[in-house]
């Protein structure tokens, strides 16, 4: 038998993790003084996105002014968020972006009128007045080069506050679902999964059990990234949330080897320069209860501080008929708290410590007989618990005029622990536990430009480092697994398993936007990375022919198993490896006018290699990079007075040097993970946003994702054309927001559409996730501080299956309703 490492390194190395985000906050924190107050009216503002004249008031107040708006009508108009202290006249102009409208002030009053003169009664003048429905503007700022969503070559999804507070959606997972081309993984075992962008998984196109890989796409929330189990329940929830953007397709220039699928952005709500306080309460389905809180506002000498709490809780629509007890519940908690500072003039300098924690506990139960009758019959619990804290510290700097300086140090922990039954039936056949413990450290410092010239021509952009150490420990344990089944004896496995890993990573990066000529801009950028894995592991593994007993001789073994005795072995050991890359970026835009647009990119991006362990011949192998090359073509317009936005992408993707797992004999746990694949994906997003009459808005987002291996060969079988798994061809969403006023009636609904896909590489037609198209609304009445209403998801109660494995079932929720009350005082 042998024994687990040592954790004395790992011990060692959380200290020196804890000491540099001390110490980094501390350097931080003692950044440039407050500069002079500017001679102009300024007002501190906090105004989440909502509709215009509640912002407009808002601003008069707080200027002491009269709001002034004669025939001008702001019925339906829209706001964007804006948070801490400006001139009067930049406050103004940030809200009447694109509305069609201006605004002039004076000692007594606030005027808005329209750009375009209302024509005359004999007929003189303009044809009509300026439009003040149009679409308000949205700024992407995901990709750090922060820019309007109208200029920005990649293909995103924004999804603000406002947005979030009028529909059905509750979390990011939601929102994936009407979000083209974005979907949830069914490719493990469980109903606990991860997600998929463009049809690569975030944690890879094939199972790598104990391989060291790293994800493929990564969620990011307040500027920091989650790991991969955090992802799977971590503080994802859309309490609290200022904005979220999808960023589809690869981020390796800007966010590293951890996106090259893509990126997922979540930005909390800040404190604000006025005090604010919200609370909700719902009730709903399967006993589903979801209580919230947040307060903030000033606290003096420049600083904010901010803390939301939210509680869900539901039985879920499954039962254990063995346990007699629920199955698919959940229970969530989320907590966070942030404390802000600014100097009097916010541009030149502002930091913001953010905190918070998510804990979680997911059944995960799966379905046996009739999967429509939603019953499990598994004998031990099946469940995950999660636990994710999260720090974020960052600090921005204003160095000149065209210079701004950002530090974004981020530390995360996730403690998963999964409890599955080993046959997931009502005999006692034993239990299986993955653990999960990992830590991150990342600290990122950049420096943006702009109002600078190249060739007398204006240039703009970010140069940056990034450093990470990233610490995980897991284990897979399994107690009496009664891997026969009594036939011809019952033969009980038990395997302890603990794997180490350690990685040090670092980066230098930088884009650039250069208009070297009228309507024309260069976009350029690059990143170099490195870094380095250390890999340790052990194994621990006993048969018996009976639950307790001693262990069998090998010999013994042999004898009483013949053909299963390729079962794990005894194994330990260590190695390590190291992954270098660059990853270039270039594109070009042509803009026909401030709101058309049309050009090209490509990108190279990667993820790092690393060390894969067989788990029956106790090997280790070492596996390369793999690298993608992505082509885009992109179109933004902008129509009929900005009240349509449309934005379409077409991509082509070559995958080289793919990690995939490859079966090594007929012993499905004889597998190691290599650079052996090949593949090419391509597709498109089509997306639009509009206004159809005043108060009446909505989307549209089409995707088509195409997914083929080009070279993959396992267990003696060929997959080349085959399907990536968790990669519907298709998927839509269409929704409408019917809102006629600030207060009164007002109602959502849209519905989301997902074509079948397949779970393994193999395209077992007996082992997918349906096709499906769900309904959900929403619709309440707001008053001046309160607003009732009740919402729903998959109103038509359609059944259907997200997996399909070895008898077992995995179904989407039922119809879910929920009635709720919201308060807010600001």
């Amino acid at each position: 038998m042998h024994t687990s490492p040592s954790s004395a390194h790992a011990r060692k190395v959380r200290n020196r993790l804890a000491l540099a985000v001390i110490a980094l906050g501390t350097a931080t924190a003692a950044g440039p003084a407050a500069a002079r107050a500017d001679d102009a009216v300024t007002v501190a503002v906090d105004l989440p996105a909502q509709p215009l004249a509640a912002s407009l008031d808002a601003v008069a107040d707080d200027a002491g002014l009269a709001l002034e708006t004669g025939s001008v009508s702001l019925s339906g108009a829209q706001a964007p968020a804006i948070t801490g202290s400006y001139p009067l006249d930049t406050v103004l102009d940030r809200l009447l972006a694109g509305s069609g409208l201006v605004a002039t002030h004076d000692g007594d009053r606030i005027r808005v009128t329209g750009m375009v003169p209302v024509a005359s009664a004999d007929g003189d003048g303009d044809d009509a007045a300026a439009d003040p429905v149009a679409l308000e503007p949205v700024m992407v700022t995901g990709e750090k080069l922060v820019r309007r969503l109208e200029d920005t070559a990649t293909s995103v999804q924004v999804i603000d506050a406002y947005e979030i507070e009028s529909s059905s959606m509750t979390d990011a997972y939601d929102a994936f679902q009407r979000t083209a081309n974005v979907n949830l993984d069914v490719g493990g075992l469980g109903r606990v999964g991860g997600f998929a962008i463009r049809g690569i998984s975030y944690n890879g196109v094939t199972p790598q059990s104990f391989a060291s890989s790293t994800p493929l796409a990564s969620i990011f929330v307040d500027g920091v990234p989650v790991s991969s189990a955090g992802a799977l329940a971590g503080p994802l929830d859309f309490w609290d949330i200022d904005s979220v953007e999808i960023l589809r397709g690869p981020q390796s220039t800007s966010q590293g080897q951890s996106a090259l699928a893509g990126a997922v952005m979540l930005q909390t709500r800040d404190p604000g320069e006025r005090f604010d306080a919200r609370f909700r309460a719902r009730r709903g389905t399967d006993t589903a209860e979801d209580y919230a809180a947040a307060l903030g506002g000033p606290l003096g000498a420049g600083f904010g501080g901010r803390l939301s709490f939210r509680s869900f809780s539901t039985d879920g629509p499954t039962r254990n008929t063995t346990r007699n007890e629920p199955a698919d519940f959940r229970d969530r908690y989320n907590a966070r708290a942030k404390l802000g500072w600014q100097a009097e003039d916010p541009e030149r300098a502002s930091i913001m410590l953010s905190v918070s924690r998510a804990d979680a506990e997911l059944g995960q139960a799966q379905l046996t007989g009739d999967p429509e009758a939603r019953e499990s019959t598994a004998n031990d619990p099946e469940y995950v618990d999660t636990r994710s804290d999260l720090a974020s510290l960052r600090a921005d700097f204003g160095l000149s005029e065209h210079w701004k300086l950002t530090s974004i140090t981020g530390f995360t922990t996730t403690d998963l622990h999964r409890h599955d039954d080993y046959n997931a039936s009502a005999v006692e056949d034993g239990t299986i536990e993955n653990i999960n413990d990992d830590r991150t450290l990342t600290q990122e410092l950049r420096a943006g430009f702009g109002g600078v010239s190249l060739l007398s021509r204006p240039l703009r952009g970010v140069v940056g480092m990034f450093a990470s150490e990233r610490i995980n420990d897991s284990a897979l344990r399994v107690t009496d697994g009664n891997v026969t089944g009594g036939q011809p004896v019952d033969v009980f496995l038990d395997i302890d398993t603990q794997v180490d890993q350690s990685r040090e990573g670092a980066a230098v990066f930088g884009e650039t936007e250069w208009t070297f000529a009228p309507r024309w801009t260069l976009i350029s950028g690059i990143r170099f990375d490195y870094e380095t894995l250390d890999y340790a592991y052990v194994s621990d593994v006993s048969v018996s022919l009976r639950r307790d007993g001693p262990g069998l001789a090998d010999e013994l073994l042999e004898q009483v198993l013949g053909s299963l005795a390729g079962l794990p072995a005894d194994a330990d050991g260590a190695g390590n490896a190291d992954s270098s890359a660059v990853l270039p970026k270039l594109g070009l835009r042509y803009a026909f006018s401030d709101d058309a647009s049309v050009g090209a990119t490509v990108q190279r991006a990667y993820r790092a290699g690393g060390v894969s362990v067989n788990f029956v011949r106790g090997t280790f192998n070492a596996f390369d990079p793999e690298t993608t090359t992505t082509g885009e073509l992109f179109l933004r317009l902008a129509l009929f007075d900005r009240r349509l936005r449309l934005r379409a992408n077409l991509y082509y993707t070559d995958w080289r040097d793919q990690q995939v797992s490859v079966q090594l004999s007929d012993d499905p746990n004889d597998t190691r993970t290599e650079n052996a694949g090949a593949s090419h994906l391509y597709g498109g997003e089509l997306e639009a946003d509009f206004r159809l009459l005043a108060g009446l808005r909505g989307f549209v987002s089409l995707g088509y994702a195409h997914t083929e291996f080009d070279d993959f060969q396992a267990a003696g079988s060929d997959y080349r054309n085959n399907d990536f798994p968790s990669a519907p061809e298709r998927q839509g969403a269409v929704g409408l927001t019917w809102e006629p006023g600030l207060r009164g009636p007002y109602a959502q609904v849209d519905l989301n559409y997902q074509s079948n896909s397949f779970r393994q590489p193999d395209n077992d037609p007996g082992q997918t996730a349906d096709a499906y198209a769900l309904l959900n609304a929403r619709m309440g009445w707001r008053f001046r501080n309160m607003e009732v209403y009740v919402l729903g998801r998959n109103l038509l109660d359609r059944f259907y299956l997200t997996q399909r494995a070895f008898g077992l079932f995995q179904a989407g929720d039922p119809r879910t309703l929920y009635a709720g009350i919201d308060w807010r005082w600001d």
